[in-house]
């Protein structure tokens, strides 16, 4: 599917017909960048508070489009899939149906008094290179709240669930309620680790060595998870560096001169091997719901700048002291891959 479609939001006005979004927020600080936990509790909301409303079948419509261009629409069966799932008082879920495979896909659900809350699974189109975009905060007077992150076809693989509450309509006999329930995707870019050059650290004693490194993004994609930064040291003596001082500057939202967060290397969890000794940053549980998203605004070349300063003890070096970087980025199916560059400090 061609992804010059333009999408344009129908308000379907009328007593019945209602068009109702989910608005996404972008992230500005690496704690915003985290999508949201998930609901803890399964209980469908009921906003039924009369007995003049409508039972019956109610059309949903599921339009998409890119997170940070929103005149590229995406549909389901093509780049998304979204199935229809209801729950079940033992707390299971059993599938209701699939929506149809169009730009914007379209569904018909019955809502009756044994289901007002509908739970709309949204997964990434297998060969397909995008994330889907968990909202900060919603809008949608029709959303139960945040969207869970549930395996409900146990493949192994969760994605996200977002309850739809489809009840408290009026009654309108001859015409069928409709609104519209849409989310944003952001497409997977791909991203190097540039090479800065070695330092020479000519003075003794506790000195600072400064590498800047940054992470480039190329022309094709707008967004990459990062889940785990890494720095491993060739030795195993720690006496050779200074946790307490050595730091990574890490960009906190889509706009490389935006703030950075500054994260020292007694934050990071240590592991001694065999000739080597390596510091781990994890971010959420490693998995996309809680990635720090790094978005490249429009698919533009974007570089993200991530200064370290190594406060290295140049008395007890033995050798000259490399230091290697290591991003560690995941796709919407859960893959994880790593992009390194190792720095000399001498």
């Amino acid at each position: 599917m061609a992804k010059d479609h333009k999408m344009r939001n129908v308000a379907i006005v009328g007593i019945a017909l209602l068009a109702v979004y989910v608005i996404f927020v972008n992230p500005d600080v690496l704690d915003q960048a985290k999508a949201p936990t998930p609901t803890t509790t399964n209980t469908p909301v009921n906003d039924v508070t009369t007995s003049n409303i409508y039972n019956g079948p109610i059309t949903v419509r599921f339009p998409s489009s890119d997170e940070l261009d929103p005149s590229l629409a995406y549909g389901e069966d093509t780049e998304l899939d979204i199935l229809l799932w209801k729950l079940n008082s033992d707390g299971t879920y059993s599938k209701i149906t699939s929506v149809s495979s169009a730009e914007i896909g379209t569904a018909t659900v019955t809502s009756s008094k044994d289901l007002k809350t509908v739970y709309a699974e949204y997964s990434v189109a297998s060969g397909q290179d995008y994330y889907v975009y968990s909202p900060s905060a919603s809008e949608n007077d029709r959303s139960a709240g945040v969207p869970q992150w549930l395996d409900l076809n146990n493949d192994g693989r969760p994605t996200y669930v977002f309850p739809i509450n489809i009840a408290g309509f009026p009654q309108n006999p001859g015409i069928t309620p409709q609104f519209d329930f849409a989310v944003t995707l952001l497409d997977e870019g791909t991203f190097t680790l540039d090479s800065p050059a070695n330092v020479d650290v000519t003075d003794t004693g506790k000195q600072r060595c400064s590498i800047k490194w940054s992470l480039d993004a190329g022309a094709s994609g707008d967004a990459i998870a990062v889940t785990r930064v890494r720095f491993t040291f060739n030795s195993t003596t720690t006496g050779e560096w200074y946790p307490l001082d050595t730091n990574i500057s890490f960009p906190t939202g889509s706009d490389p001169n935006s703030p950075k967060q500054k994260i020292f290397l007694s934050e990071f969890t240590p592991t001694e091997l065999a000739s080597t000794y390596r510091y781990d940053y994890m971010i959420g549980n490693g998995d996309v719901k809680e990635a720090h998203f790094l978005l490249s605004p429009l698919n533009g070349e974007t570089n993200f700048e991530i200064p370290v300063e190594a406060y290295l003890n140049m008395d007890t070096v033995s050798l000259a002291s490399q230091i290697t970087l290591g991003i560690q980025t995941v796709d919407s199916f859960g893959n994880q891959a790593e992009t390194t560059d190792a720095v000399i400090c001498s």
